[in-house]
């Protein structure tokens, strides 16, 4: 059985700023592409730093 490894996230936000983030979503389709662009970059930031924390821990995304 392989047990599914889990990276903690230390600084994450919580759930009222999800929640928040759910609020903005009806706005998305005013962005423009550069707009749009930018916060593609934000997520793709997330992405990197966990990856390289996963690497880190030695897990295997």
């Amino acid at each position: 059985m392989n047990k599914e490894e889990n990276i903690i996230i230390h600084d994450g936000i919580g759930i009222p700023e999800l929640r928040h983030l759910a609020d903005l979503q009806q706005i998305n389709r005013a962005l423009n592409k550069d707009e749009f662009m930018e916060i593609v970059g934000v997520y793709k930031k997330a992405i990197d730093r966990l990856a390289l924390q996963a690497e880190k821990e030695g897990i295997e995304i």
